[in-house]
């Protein structure tokens, strides 16, 4: 959202900015223009089809800021406006975007942190079944980050790690993971605990409707049948309702104890 707004006033600045004839004799100024021309490609993914979302832009966010210090010293060197008054101009126009946007409904019930606590409950409820060398088969990432548990091999880009059309031995040379070889990481135990969501479920299933959500959680019964290498090896131990940006179930499993 910062993205998308700051990209119309820095252009609007840059439009207002005076004319005035080229210096010959001063250098050109490739990285400013450069840094400029950068904004159409902030907006580019933006018109594609697909789920993109101004957060994967955050590497942006760093021109934009040295973009907009040199305006404001430029328009200030020239006197046309007080450093002031540009900074609170553009401060005003930010503000007034993102209340317009509604955004401002999601940071304040980002600001009462209910994920981060649902994150602290679920890392303190891992770190309390789990070894420091035991690892997780999940896509939630943050998870294994969050509780200094390590990930099952390939697994470590979250759901990106996901390639179904790779070969396994293709899957293996580029350290992600298809359906085999989860398969076989459910089937030789080698994490201690699984956690899938309801996208991670229809991921895996190379399902054609990657819905975000199940209108009702999955019983135990109904993933034991969804993955068979479940059954046996690990039970279902709770499911979160809510969990994470898209609202998910999220199915805890945890390694089945054989009895002696």
């Amino acid at each position: 959202m910062i993205v998308l707004t700051l990209g119309p006033v820095f252009l609007w600045n840059i439009l207002r900015s005076p004319r005035q004839r080229p210096d010959r004799t001063q250098p050109a100024q490739p990285l400013v223009l450069l840094i400029g021309l950068l904004i159409p490609f902030i907006y580019l993914p933006h018109v594609l089809p697909g789920d993109i979302y101004p957060t994967y832009l955050a590497s942006a966010y760093p021109f934009l800021c040295i973009l907009a210090g040199w305006l404001a010293a430029r328009l200030s060197q020239e006197k046309r406006l007080p450093s002031w008054a540009i900074v609170g101009v553009n401060g005003l126009a930010i503000s007034l975007a993102i209340l317009m946007s509604g955004v401002y409904t999601s940071i304040i019930v980002s600001w009462q942190n209910p994920q981060l606590k649902q994150l602290q409950t679920l890392s303190a409820h891992i770190e309390s079944i789990t070894a420091p060398t035991d690892r997780l088969l999940t896509f939630e990432t943050v998870l294994a980050a969050n509780t200094g548990r390590f990930v099952t091999p390939g697994t470590s880009m979250s759901y990106f790690s996901y390639f179904p059309r790779f070969s396994k031995d293709e899957a293996i040379h580029y350290r992600v993971v298809n359906k085999a070889l989860l398969s076989e990481q459910l089937t030789h135990q080698e994490a201690q605990m699984v956690l899938l969501t309801d996208f991670d479920v229809h991921l895996i299933l190379d399902s054609t409707n990657l819905s975000r959500v199940e209108p009702v959680a999955l019983t135990q019964t109904q993933l034991f049948m969804l993955f068979p290498e479940l059954e046996g090896r690990y039970a279902l131990a709770q499911t979160v309702d809510n969990y994470g940006e898209w609202n998910n179930h999220l199915y805890v499993l945890n390694l089945a104890r054989s009895e002696n």
